[in-house]
């Protein structure tokens, strides 16, 4: 079996056996059996100087040593230049395979907290994205004749808030992937540890102007995924804490086909099996020691969804230094509004699945999309190819969305029509530190908030009285920029409106509303979990890793 495992692990770049001829050049250590490779730089006097971190040719570099070996040369070109990956290449000269390698393209690069922290004030992280694009360039260009047919250098920048002030550490080899931007997942990934759900962290870019998140998931070009404990690797997974150098390895062996590999050096057993249209994972504990079982639900995601996952330690957000909360917040319905400021008509639209639709969906085929309308006549539900349903001025029983697992239910609130009950939930994660709850400024979309509530942004989803249209949608009558601060008391959330006229409300586990006392005016609501909190027209769901 250990042989076996090695042959995977070689495939996919790594080995079991370092000896081999072939690897004589690397001198990294190497990490969870040659999936990883991570270079340390000591002596850095500016984190954001790429040429210095590049090579030893120019910038300002003069100081710095790689770590292990104390030598100034060993920077990130010579490491991707002697840790390669090694492919079987045809040769056409002999009809045969040989063994040929190949340069990794994908390198995460994490900065000390308080250079990032400073170039975000000073520049906006202009810095930050100037260096990144200054490493593609020079990768590009060392590397040209052995980069992977169309698959260009990618490089990601994060903040490590226990790095020392003159320390810049590279993680790369073939368990870092990083997808295209533009990409969305063709799996999502349902995590959980001794059977509490997890968040795992969004790769969070930086371009000029503008934050962008994407959930972590795996993607459609993607060969395998390694999920380590907190503290290390390219997707750490919060909680998890073990004695040993402990993995869970994900390879794709099929359109959806799948493998789970777990740490050659120990005996923590992992297992796949099928779950309907995806697959399940396990990594459990060897015997003496803790019981901890690591699961991993890969579910094929519905195209077009956006969901936004673990905004909570996103490699990229600002002045949050924190781990990954144990905490999440799920949105789990919207209450449906009355008619008010001069509105005629609103209109939410939901994809053929149930999940609220993208303003893309909206604009390329608004006719194949779900509808749920209220105008003066009531509430009315049209789905395509089938007849409209009116259902009155509110719900009074359960109203189910044609195939979809989306639900309309009463509920009992000042001025509502009843809630809309999503099939999944977005899910956020608060912490101990206050966080801003809000929505997206569209003319700005640089001063997003901490947690953003934007599912509401559906273009053409109003209709006005007097027949002139200022341009808003549900999600700017539904929550404020800035709507509340929140943070974790304990094990409560507490949430704070940031101005009066910011709509926050308690909901117990069954959903009924409760009342503020007296002697809680201008306080926190104090929401335990399994209760939700009504902020806006958004329900979210507070929930701990104990349920």
């Amino acid at each position: 079996m250990v042989d076996f495992i090695n042959r995977v692990r070689q495939a996919l770049g790594g080995s079991g056996d370092a000896s081999v001829s072939y690897r004589r050049n690397e001198w990294l250590p190497p990490n969870d059996d040659h999936l990883l490779w991570n270079l340390t730089l000591s002596g850095v006097e500016d984190p954001l100087d790429a040429d210095a971190l590049w090579d030893n040719s120019g910038g300002s570099g003069r100081h710095i040593r790689e770590l292990s070996s104390g030598e100034p040369n060993r920077r990130l070109c010579r490491a991707l230049q002697d840790h390669r990956r090694w492919v079987r290449l045809s040769d056409p000269n002999h009809g045969r395979w040989v063994l040929g390698d190949r340069c990794f393209t994908d390198v995460i690069l994490s900065i000390p907290q308080r250079a990032w922290d400073q170039d975000i004030r000073a520049t906006g992280g202009e810095r930050i994205e100037v260096a990144a694009q200054n490493l593609i360039f020079r990768h590009r260009e060392a590397f040209k004749a052995s980069l992977p047919t169309g698959r260009p250098p990618r490089y990601l920048l994060r903040p490590d808030p226990q790095l020392p002030d003159d320390r810049v550490v590279s993680l790369f080899g073939p368990a870092v992937f990083l997808p295209d931007p533009e990409d969305q997942p063709a799996f999502d990934l349902l995590p959980s540890l001794n059977q509490a759900p997890l968040v795992l962290e969004s790769l969070r870019w930086l371009p000029t102007g503008h934050t962008h998140a994407q959930p972590p998931g795996f993607y459609a070009d993607q060969e395998c995924l390694l999920l380590t404990p907190e503290g290390r690797g390219p997707i750490p997974v919060p909680g998890w804490h073990t004695p040993d150098d402990a993995y869970l390895l994900l390879r794709r062996t099929g359109v959806n086909e799948w493998a789970a590999y777990g740490s050659s050096g120990n005996d923590w057993k992992a297992s796949e099996r099928r779950h309907g249209d995806g697959w399940v994972f396990e990594l459990r504990s060897p015997d003496g020691q803790a019981k901890q079982i690591l699961s991993l639900e890969l579910a094929p995601a519905h195209l077009g969804q956006q969901q936004t996952v673990g905004d909570a330690g996103g490699t990229l957000i600002p002045g949050l230094p924190s781990p990954v909360s144990p905490y999440t917040l799920e949105l789990e319905a919207i209450a449906l509004p009355a008619l008010h400021q001069g509105l005629r008509q609103w209109t939410i639209w939901l994809g053929q699945d149930g999940t609220l639709a993208t303003p893309e969906q909206i604009g390329r085929y608004p006719d194949t999309l779900i509808r749920v309308q209220l105008d003066g006549r009531g509430l009315s539900l049209a789905i395509p190819g089938e007849p409209l349903q009116t259902l009155g001025e509110h719900l009074t029983e359960p109203v189910e969305i044609g195939q979809t697992d989306a639900k309309l239910l009463p509920f009992e609130s000042p001025g509502g029509r009843g809630l809309l009950s999503l099939p999944r939930p977005d899910l956020y994660s608060p912490a101990y530190e206050r966080r801003l709850l809000g929505r997206t400024d569209p003319t700005n979309p640089g001063s997003r908030p901490d947690i953003a509530l934007d599912q509401l942004a559906q273009p053409g989803g109003l209709l006005w009285s007097n027949g002139i249209d200022p341009g808003f949608t549900l999600c700017n009558l539904s929550v404020s920029r800035s709507h509340a601060w929140i943070w974790v008391d304990g094990d409560q959330l507490l949430a704070e409106a940031c101005k009066p006229n910011c709509s926050l409300m308690h909901l117990d586990r069954n959903g009924r509303l409760q009342p503020m006392q007296d002697d809680q005016e201008g306080q926190a609501l104090r929401i335990p979990p399994g209760d939700g909190l009504l902020a806006g027209n958004y329900l979210l769901r507070f929930r701990s890793k104990g349920g």
